[in-house]
């Protein structure tokens, strides 16, 4: 769940290259502990839309990752950003 709408910047003035930056709240994860680490697996899906709401592209990834104990509580409270460069 995104805790707030995803930003973008533009590089360089140039409006075809993007970056994509979004916060995951880490509360609402469902992290699965094993060997006293806690797994998270994470399914990202972006969309990119033109200004006339047509679909230019679509992207989907997956985001895995396993915290100590001590980090969980961390991971809870501020949550993950998630940046990727669109061309």
């Amino acid at each position: 769940m995104l805790r707030r709408w995803p930003i973008f910047w533009l590089i360089d003035a140039d409006p075809t290259r993007v970056i994509f930056q979004a916060y995951i709240d880490g509360r609402n994860i469902n992290y699965v502990e094993k060997n006293q680490r806690h797994h998270v697996d994470l399914d990202i899906l972006t969309v990119v839309y033109d200004s006339r709401g047509k679909t230019i592209d679509t992207i989907t990834e997956k985001v895995q990752g396993d915290l100590l104990s001590e980090r969980l509580d961390k991971a809870k409270q501020t949550g993950y950003r998630f940046i990727r460069r669109l061309a």
